[in-house]
């Protein structure tokens, strides 16, 4: 609740905002619930759009299913009921989350979670250190350290099923390529 009330402090709308939280009051933030949220954020996303997304829940780690992480390690979100449907992976939030943005879309995420610093699967990490945070509040960050772990055959594969799907179908298509990419 303190992010959301730092959140609407800061210009964004309630009214456009998805709470999960297991109070008993919003949304449980079980496996589906979560990236049905997920899609819903990236949904209508346009150029110009500034979208944000805070997770503050557990994180966790396990083996790599496909061959795409550096380490051998995919980093997981851990939904209420994993138990039962399992913790949320990095390629699929990278497919859900990233992926489908069109290019002018500003994306914040905060992940307040353990194994958290590259469960996004891009190019480029930002930890907030002091001087970190100190260049956000100037007004620019000067440099980004490169993520280790990063697929750039990941970043391919999902851009090329895009495009294929686009020149196939139109954006429709496109977008639903994008999503499924990462289960092939």
């Amino acid at each position: 609740i303190q992010m959301k009330q730092f959140v609407t402090k800061q210009g964004y709308d309630e009214n456009n905002m998805k709470v999960l939280m297991d109070d008993g009051r919003n949304q449980n933030p079980t496996h589906d619930n979560i990236l049905d949220g997920i899609r819903w954020l990236v949904s209508d996303a346009r150029a110009g759009d500034n979208l944000f997304m805070h997770y503050s829940g557990h994180g966790g780690s396990m083996p790599d299913d496909n061959g795409d992480e550096e380490d051998g390690m995919d980093e997981t979100m851990v939904p209420v009921d994993y138990q039962s449907s399992g913790q949320i992976r990095d390629d699929k939030i990278f497919e859900t989350l990233c992926a489908p943005l069109p290019e002018g879309v500003l994306l914040t995420v905060v992940m307040d979670c353990c194994h958290s610093g590259s469960i996004l699967d891009l190019p480029f990490t930002f930890a907030c250190s002091e001087g970190g945070s100190q260049q956000v509040h100037n007004g620019g960050i000067q440099s980004l350290q490169q993520n280790q772990n990063f697929g750039w055959a990941k970043a391919f594969k999902v851009a090329m099923n895009m495009y294929q799907a686009y020149q196939r179908g139109g954006a429709a298509a496109a977008m639903k390529a994008g999503m499924g990419a990462m289960g092939q």
